[in-house]
């Protein structure tokens, strides 16, 4: 490219200082206070201020187009080839671009297909690691191997998601515990509630059996004491005789004696003798019945 080359040859010379000096001096004989005999003076003055500044301001402005001139072609001449500059680096960015993509697109499934393998032998799903913010043309080496660096973020990110892992595992068994001990405990109580129920039930079922025994007890003891009542009264109405009569004993036994024991009953209708035996020997006490061996009806 050919080296920009600027020959110039600038001289600036004016009365600049001049035209200062002597408005200076015409405004010293002004600075005075306004009255009514200097007012008027004061107001031609003015316009003559406005008159000299208008001149001055347009000659130093067509004296500055002049020489501005070829700065402003120079300035424009800079800008075009700017822009060609800018022109030829955009295209050739355009085509960078597209290259990097397609490279990115081969470095992205590199550094993704390590990331599965390390996944797989360590058991995590590759879908918990994300490495979007790895995909640079730096994540690989020249040979389209993962670089160390690469290498290093992903295993950090592994670390990461397997200490996750762990610790839901470990929340997961803490958990499990609690509710094995919770529900040992709920089933533990629930046996002794049933047992102290069972007991409690046993001991009313006992209360009560030996409630209805002793009713039993009792309503036999009144069953029998009105029975004997009744008997008594039997008896008293029969009017019962009894007379016991001891004959010599036949047999060789020196022990055994005969006993003839008379019974008198008003008996109405016909009784068998068996009820009158049974009737007899409820008369009879109950140590010396035990020596009777036969009884009769005569």
């Amino acid at each position: 490219m050919e080296i920009l080359k600027v020959d110039y040859n600038f001289n600036l010379e004016s009365n600049m200082e001049t035209v200062r000096n002597n408005i200076v001096d015409d405004i010293k004989r002004y600075d005075v206070i306004v009255t009514d005999d200097s007012v008027e003076g004061a107001k031609e003055f003015m316009a003559s201020i406005n008159k000299d500044k208008k001149l001055f301001n347009d000659t130093c402005k067509e004296f500055i187009d002049k020489i501005s001139d070829p700065i402003t072609k120079f300035k424009t001449s800079q800008k075009e080839i700017s822009e060609l500059f800018d022109t030829a680096r955009s295209n050739l960015k355009i085509q960078v671009f597209a290259f990097d993509i397609k490279k990115l697109k081969v470095i992205e499934q590199v550094v993704k297909d390590y990331r599965n393998s390390v996944c797989m032998e360590r058991e995590i799903n590759p879908e918990a690691i994300n490495i979007d913010d790895l995909i640079l043309l730096g994540s690989v080496t020249a040979g389209m191997k993962v670089a160390k660096k690469t290498r290093d973020a992903i295993e950090m990110r592994i670390q990461l998601v397997e200490n996750e892992i762990l610790k839901a595992r470990l929340e997961l068994e803490e958990k499990n515990r609690r509710d094995r001990e919770t529900q040992t405990k709920a089933r533990l109580e629930a046996e002794e509630k049933a047992r102290l129920r069972e007991i409690e039930l046993l001991d009313q079922a006992d209360a009560r059996a030996k409630f209805r025994e002793q009713e039993l007890i009792k309503q036999a003891e009144i069953q029998k004491d009105n029975a004997l009542k009744k008997q008594k009264q039997e008896l008293e109405q029969q009017n019962t005789q009894v007379e016991i009569k001891t004959a010599p004993t036949p047999s060789t036994d020196p022990n055994k004696k005969i006993a003839i024991l008379t019974f008198e009953f008003d008996i109405k209708g016909e009784v068998p003798d068996e009820k009158i035996i049974d009737r007899i020997k409820s008369q009879i006490s109950k140590d010396f019945i035990n020596y009777l061996v036969n009884v009769e009806v005569m």
